[in-house]
């Protein structure tokens, strides 16, 4: 995912964004054929209440979270969900519930 992220910032020019796009559509659209045919009565894991991440979670524990620690690979630290807009709380929470 970080490399398709990169592949996009490195390129300019609106007809190439065009035909990556399209790549990564029939891509997707080839995955999800592929998983159908190997898994045609899959209906899903059920998620119970208990298991769901929320916004209010996922800003608690962002606030808990201690400061001044060191930062990660790509650079990322505490600060910067901490001090970030509000609605990384939403994407990161609908980002988890898609994991589970």
């Amino acid at each position: 995912m970080v490399v398709l992220i990169q592949m996009l910032l490195l390129i300019n020019s609106a007809p190439s964004l065009k035909i990556l796009s399209h790549v990564i559509t029939l891509r997707a659209e080839t995955l999800k054929n592929e998983f159908d045919t190997h898994y045609p009565n899959y209906c899903g894991l059920s998620v119970e209440d208990e298991h769901r991440f929320d916004t209010e979670l996922v800003s608690k524990i962002i606030g808990k979270l201690e400061h001044g620690k060191a930062r990660d690979i790509d650079g990322l630290c505490i600060e910067n969900l901490y001090y970030s807009h509000h609605i990384i709380s939403i994407i990161l929470g609908n980002f988890f519930q898609l994991i589970i």
